[in-house]
């Protein structure tokens, strides 16, 4: 906006009190000031379109985040279930184990270990219980629910991988191309650039005021115009100068370190959205069916008495662990295929779901002892 004018009034009376008062008035305003209006206004509209870049990407990342705690909760809720069958089978197994041992046709060991088996899952069951609520309370944060809000259900199983897949032959265009981080910082540039011109033109004329001014002397008035220039002879804005100049530089590397990160942040989404697509196709095209026949052969084993009861159940828990693998893994899948598209729609997650070196221990499967 224009700044607002000066107005001037002055008054002087005659000692003796004879004659009228001689009066004088002025309206000035900075004309410098109107002519770096536009340039001002550039700064504000550059200015204005990085705060929406960041208001659009904040609103982006929060929808995704809810997306990604929305796909956790439904893992942590199939992993609820998955334990409930893996208590029941292990519960069946200590008291087969118990009859057995009544009848005299196992050792107490049998016993002992098929119980220390159950109620070690029963830890595990409560462990992933809470998994599953403290899922819902993140996710009902994220929403903004509270009170009667917070009764809503979701589907406990998540579906299955999806048929297509995201764009991934130009990935590092489409995210330079759509980031909105990268939008804010050129907006940002652009303001600064501007405000460089703006600084060297305000240097050049810190202020140039014009207007009229008028004054009754002798009981006669008098207009004319009133031009008042500050000469830059000392201070040209220098200071102002270099620190915007120095701002402006700063950004630009900052720019390009924000390239490099978006390039790197979806190629890390795409590697691992492509190692969760590939191991949840594992599980669910080899792992789990020969988990399944291995059940199956075991179950007719056990019927044509070659196998013994403890065997057939440990064939089915291996099954449900094989099956509660499998919905890791498609969990995981979820949450990279919602980076992935998160960050190709422009947004800058802060979990890119990197994985860790998984730690080979020994089955808590095996060793079960019996006949």
């Amino acid at each position: 906006m224009l700044a607002n004018p000066d107005v001037e009034l002055e008054a002087t009376f005659p000692v003796d009190g004879n004659a009228e008062p001689d009066l004088m008035g002025s309206f000035m305003f900075d004309l410098a000031d109107a002519m770096r209006m536009p340039l001002r206004r550039a700064v504000a509209d550059a200015e204005l379109s990085a705060a929406r870049a960041e208001a659009a990407r904040a609103v982006l990342d929060l929808a995704f985040e809810v997306r990604v705690a929305f796909y956790r909760l439904q893992g942590d809720l199939q992993l609820v279930e998955l334990f409930l069958q893996v208590v029941e089978t292990l519960r069946a197994g200590w008291e087969t184990a118990e009859a057995l041992r009544e009848a005299g046709n196992v050792p107490q060991l049998d016993v002992v270990q098929q119980r220390a088996l159950y109620e070690e899952s029963r830890i595990a069951l409560a462990q992933a219980e809470l998994a599953a609520l403290q899922s819902r309370e993140r996710l009902q944060v994220l929403m903004g629910l509270s009170g009667e809000a917070t009764t809503w259900e979701v589907a406990s199983r998540l579906p299955d991988p999806a048929e297509s897949n995201p764009g991934l032959e130009t990935i590092e265009q489409t995210a330079i191309e759509r980031s909105l981080a990268l939008e804010q910082r050129r907006h940002r540039l652009e303001a600064l650039a501007r405000r460089v011109g703006l600084a060297r033109v305000e240097g050049v004329i810190p202020a140039l005021h014009v207007g009229v001014v008028a004054e009754r002397e002798e009981g006669e008035w008098s207009v004319g115009p009133m031009v008042e220039m500050q000469l830059p002879l000392f201070h040209q804005g220098q200071g102002d100068i270099d620190r915007v100049s120095a701002e402006l530089r700063v950004e630009q590397h900052r720019y390009v370190a924000s390239a490099i990160t978006v390039r790197s942040m979806v190629r890390r989404a795409r590697n691992a959205y492509l190692n969760a697509s590939a191991r949840s196709r594992f599980y669910r095209e080899t792992l789990l069916p020969l988990r399944e026949d291995v059940l199956a052969q075991s179950l007719l084993q056990y019927n044509a008495m070659n196998l013994g009861v403890f065997e057939l159940l440990t064939a089915r828990r291996t099954l449900i662990d094989t099956a509660r693998q499998y919905v890791e893994a498609l969990r995981d899948y979820w949450v990279a295929r919602a980076v992935l598209e998160q960050v190709l729609a422009g947004g800058q997650p802060e979990d890119l779901g990197d994985a860790t070196v998984p730690m080979m221990t020994a089955s808590p499967t095996g060793g079960d002892g019996g006949h």
